[in-house]
Order: structure tokens, then sequence, then C-alpha cells
């Protein structure tokens, strides 16, 4: 009996770990697009609008920003940037 209840607490604690883990960068990307900054663009604003609905605007950006090589945040009219949806 030990055992089995071993191995059902083993399997529950995978799959409580499993949810923690997976996130959206899991689910295959869809859809990629080139998105060309215009004055007064910003990155917190273009992500509030391509941002995948459930996905924190957040995460979108992080995700953004590497994809792009955004290291600081900053970009700039004329930049052309990747953008996606799932």
């Amino acid at each position: 009996m030990k055992k089995g209840a071993l191995l059902v607490a083993l399997i529950l604690a995978g799959a409580v770990a499993s949810g923690f883990v997976m996130n959206h960068s899991t689910t295959p990307i869809q859809y990629r697009y080139d998105y060309t900054v215009k004055s007064g663009d910003t990155l917190w604003n273009i992500a509030s609008e391509a941002c995948p609905e459930g996905m924190d605007v957040r995460e979108y950006i992080h995700e953004v920003s590497k994809m792009n090589g955004i290291e600081d945040g900053s970009i700039r009219p004329g930049q052309t940037i990747e953008l996606y949806h799932y």
C-alpha cells in the first residue's frame, strides 16, 4: 500500500510541477509578421496591441525582445521588429 501511495504522490507532484512550468512559450507560434516602429511607439503599446489573448503583456515583451535582440527596451522609428500570434 505504501508503494501505491508513493506512486500516486509522485504522479500528482509531477502534474502540479508541470502546470507551473507550462506557459505560452510552449505553444507553437502560428503567425509571424514584421512591424515597422513609428514615431511615438513604445514596446509596451506595440505589445499591448499584438499580445495573444490571455498572455501577460510583460511576458510578450520579454519574448519579443529576445526574438529581436532588444536588450534595453529601446526601439526607434523606422526599426522593423518581428511580432507573432499563436
